[in-house]
């Protein structure tokens, strides 16, 4: 008895699921509100924080060597 088989191989079937969502992503990151608003104000704070802990790390590292150094200095 043949086999009826209408399906369509697992790999196809995967690459037109993966553009379909790949379509729907792109449409929706164009047309959110969301999207289009507040990402861009959100993503400046996060980079603004980002560089105030990079210039904590920073100093709080330039601090360390220059008072080690100095204490090192004094103690010879």
């Amino acid at each position: 008895m043949p086999e009826d088989n209408h399906e369509p191989p697992a790999d196809t079937l995967r690459l037109v699921i993966r553009d379909e969502v790949t379509r729907l992503i792109h449409y929706h990151a164009s047309s959110c509100r969301y999207t289009i608003d507040e990402h861009p104000k959100r993503l400046r704070q996060l980079e603004q924080r980002f560089s105030t802990l990079l210039g904590f790390m920073a100093g709080s590292g330039l601090l360390g060597g220059i008072s080690g150094a100095l204490i090192s200095k004094l103690w010879q």
